[in-house]
């Protein structure tokens, strides 16, 4: 794959967090949250996307197929 390529997966990959980022803001904010209770949620979201995909599950639980 060149790095073009690469560079645009990325690109898109980011707006799509964006995106999603923003809906569960809006969706937060919807639902009662003050705008840093919404901020704290969406931190922990993005934490949630970026790095918890390659862990392990504990054992006894099972992946959803």
């Amino acid at each position: 794959m060149d790095k073009e390529k690469k560079l645009e997966q990325l690109r898109s990959g980011l707006g799509m967090t964006a995106e999603m980022a923003l809906i569960f803001y809006r969706a937060a904010l919807g639902a009662g949250a003050t705008p840093e209770e919404a901020m704290k949620l969406i931190q922990a979201y993005i934490g949630a996307v970026l790095f918890n995909q390659n862990k392990k599950k504990p054992d006894g639980e099972e992946g959803q197929e």
